[in-house]
């Protein structure tokens, strides 16, 4: 049995076994003495609590305030045994036999099909996570922000489990509770609804519906769904019969397909089917890679395989995806796909298997509809067994890429043409609105912005209009699909990746030539390629061409500022994107171009506001965060500096451990130690990331800034020169400004580089001039 318990849902408390409470004195050490309780047994790093704790303060001051941290828990936790705290040289852990948590607990039992644990798991959570403690250190902040949307998600799914069992009084007291922890959440004013009606309390079933509707409509600007529409309207015209079997039967923790399997593999699919039934979003079970090649060894690899497909389709925000340890319970060999989707909770599997003849390989993959039992697409990558290592990334970024794009296809062809929260004639009047806005006041950049948005949803439902085309042109399906995997190509940053990117593009506008926003993407990736020496092409006139088909179109003001200021046009370039922010000021591209160009400029305090933006608008955007580390660098404000550079590293170790051989992850991982002052393993990162990309433009750059924090110049200027010889000329422009080669300066061979490049950069000048205009 633990020695210390620690209640940490509702609040923070310590007691021992005998229920003696333990004082913990500081907030930051009781979040500290949390986080290691909560992963247990686990040896964490001095630099992982540094920069969870103390992401805002200098490397010295950061390290001080550990160790000070550590003392006072060893103090504050002193005559307990066995001795909870343990330090191993650089790791710190907590030994789970120890310590206990109520969190732990509360896990354990929400998962249960027992309405008794059910029960306790209810009384177990109290609150949020940490509740009332604030720490304001941001990182530390994000953490327990997910951790307390996942816990409350788990409570909501046991609640809604344990309804469906309990009398009618503990059911509206139950439902009451499950409104308040999530008030936009149209199934528990359902469940809570069919309380009351079950009771005879009509009147407040039909307040609980008028409570539902005003919520929705004053936080998201929606109407309740069709399913509870209808329900008010049958106890509203005093026709309701009671619940509904299958929602009874919808209730069970575990479906019948799952009572054979093991305890934890039960436990398992219950925590997935509650995380589905609380998400408003498409939902994903990758099953087993088949392996058909007949030889064993071959396992590990389909295995793998799988694995990378599963971490490409978790960056698409809007998809559910099941975990390996649940999906991997079936395969279509003993059970039919309804019943492994009824058993999840999903509605589409992707299956698959791995053929060999000889060297050669076939990975082929299938999407289904598991409710309908149907294929809705299919595909194979034929490939030597050689270049296997190399090609695999591209196959399984490829299938994410395509099966997003497929699952966003068939969610928009549902069987409702028009989903239930969004009514036609809202929609026409939300349009009549917005034209009145614009005339009203023609500044208002939302309401400029959001009239695209207004067409862009008659055609995603099939309304049959007759849109306005100067506003905005219908794309194509097939446009559309490839429009999205260039946007999931560019958000993975990389030379390689962008031209990957714009081929999407070109392809899309081939097939739909009046589609702005494909023109608009494929601007910012000549943009890209343009500085990088591999493309003739700045953007600007792609960007151009999206303003004549969408004057409105955010994103393509936005390419066009960023392909002016490569071009030097800058005060043009900022004009374009102030009628960007204008026009849509919470866009991901309308602010992270224009951080782009704000830097490019030297305007780092903008840049730094814009690209904090940016990665509040993406999560999982680490470039912006070490851009943000170098603008605050080159103001002097070192602090600050490593703050951002530490927020940056947190995201490039998790992009890592889905993906070892991201390169630019790994150069911008340098980067950011170089902002941290960690030689070593920023040199350590440097040559991982040579390895990998040893001819990426784009690494040569970013590697030589890292190189010169780093205070290696011969290297860095090794790199500098291999990016120089391909660069478009006006990039000598911001080599000469960019604060990260500050300590080149004095160097000879960087002075000689920056003559040569003005001299060619004349020379082109001069030959532009002297065309016929």
């Amino acid at each position: 049995m633990a020695t210390l318990h620690l209640r940490v849902m509702g609040g923070f408390a310590a007691v021992l076994a005998t229920g003696r409470p333990v004082e913990v004195s500081g907030k930051k050490n009781r979040a500290l003495l949390t986080y290691l309780a909560l992963h247990a047994d686990k040896k964490l790093t001095r630099e992982k609590l540094i920069s969870l704790l103390w992401s805002d303060r200098g490397e010295v001051q950061a390290r001080s305030s550990l160790r000070q941290a550590l003392a006072a828990l060893r103090r504050d936790l002193g005559g307990i045994e066995p001795t909870p705290l343990t330090i191993y040289g650089d790791t710190v852990a907590l030994d789970g036999s120890a310590v206990s948590t109520d969190v732990a607990a509360f896990e354990e039992l929400a998962a249960s099909a027992s309405v008794e644990e059910l029960r306790r798991a209810a009384k177990l959570y109290e609150g949020d996570l940490l509740d009332g403690l604030a720490v304001r250190d941001p990182a530390f902040d994000d953490w327990l922000s997910f951790e307390r949307s996942r816990l409350r998600e788990v409570a909501i799914g046991a609640l809604m489990r344990l309804m469906a069992h309990l009398n009618a009084t503990e059911a509206i007291t139950t439902g009451q509770r499950l409104v308040a922890l999530d008030p936009l959440r149209e199934a528990s004013h359902q469940a809570l609804m069919h309380a009351y009606a079950a009771q005879g309390q009509f009147e407040q079933a039909i307040r609980q519906h008028h409570c539902c509707r005003d919520t929705l409509r004053r936080e998201l600007d929606v109407a309740p769904s069709a399913k509870i529409e209808s329900l008010y309207q049958e106890i509203r015209e005093g026709k309701y019969l009671g619940q509904p079997a299958a929602s009874a039967e919808a209730s069970e923790p575990v479906p019948p397909l799952a009572e054979s399997l093991s305890t934890s593999g039960a436990r398992n699919i219950a925590s997935a089917r509650e995380l589905v039934a609380s998400a408003r979003q498409p939902s994903i079970a990758v099953l087993a890679l088949a392996n058909l090649s007949g030889d064993p060894a071959n396992d590990q690899l389909c295995e793998g395989i799988v694995d990378d497909i599963i971490a490409d389709l978790s960056r698409f925000h809007d998809l559910m995806v099941i975990a390996r340890q649940s999906s991997f319970l079936f395969n279509l060999k003993s059970n039919s796909a309804s019943e492994i989707g009824h058993c999840l909770g999903v509605r589409y599997l992707l299956n698959g298997s791995l053929r060999c003849a000889g060297k050669r390989m076939r990975i082929g993959v299938e999407l289904i509809d598991a409710e309908a039992e149907a294929v809705l697409w299919s595909d194979h990558f034929d490939i030597n067994g050689e270049e296997l290592f190399d090609l695999r990334d591209e196959i399984t970024g490829t299938v994410a890429a395509r099966l997003a794009v497929q699952i966003d296809f068939a969610e928009r062809q549902a069987e409702s043409p028009y989903p239930g929260d969004i009514r036609a004639h809202d929609n026409a009047q939300a349009r009549r609105l917005f034209d009145e806005a614009t005339g009203i006041a023609p500044e208002h950049g939302r309401a400029h912005g959001a009239t695209p948005r207004i067409h862009n949803l008659d055609w995603r439902y099939s309304r049959p209009t007759e849109p306005d085309c100067s506003l905005i042109a219908i794309p194509d399906p097939k446009a559309y699909r490839l429009y999205l995997l260039a946007r999931y190509y560019v958000t993975q940053y990389g030379a390689r990746n962008q031209e990957i990117a714009f081929r999407f593009c070109r392809r899309a506008v081939e097939i739909d030539p009046n589609y702005a926003r494909a023109w608009a993407l494929a601007a910012v990736c000549q943009a890209f390629m343009y500085t990088k020496g591999r493309s003739k092409e700045s953007g600007l006139l792609a960007a151009e061409h999206a303003l004549s088909l969408d004057p409105n179109l955010a994103e393509a003001h936005a390419a066009k500022g960023r392909a002016l200021c490569q071009l030097g046009h800058y005060a043009e370039a900022i004009a374009a994107h102030d009628e960007s922010l204008r026009l849509e000021p919470d866009s991901y591209d309308v602010q992270v171009n224009f951080a782009l160009t704000c830097m490019y400029l030297g305007r780092f305090e903008a840049a730094i506001e814009h690209y904090e933006r940016v990665a509040q608008l993406l999560d999982t955007d680490y470039a912006s965060l070490t851009m943000a580390a170098g603008c605050n660098r080159a103001l002097g404000r070192h602090d600050e500096s490593k703050s951002a550079a530490r927020r940056a590293l947190i995201r490039i170790e998790k992009e890592i451990a889905l993906r070892a051989d991201n390169a630019y992850a790994l150069v911008l991982g340098a980067m950011s130690f170089a902002y941290l002052e960690e030689k070593e393993r920023g040199l350590e990162w440097v040559s991982r990331a040579l390895t990998l990309e040893p001819e990426d433009a784009q690494s040569y750059y970013n590697l030589a800034c890292a190189l010169a924090q780093l205070d290696e110049p011969d290297q860095a200027l090794d790199q500098l020169e291999n990016y120089a010889r391909t660069m478009a000329p006006e990039r000598i422009n911001w080599i000469k400004r960019d604060p990260d080669f500050a300590p080149l300066h004095r160097e000879p061979r960087f002075q000689a580089l920056i003559a040569q490049c003005e001299a060619r950069l004349a020379q082109m000048e001069a030959e532009q001039a002297a065309k016929p205009r």
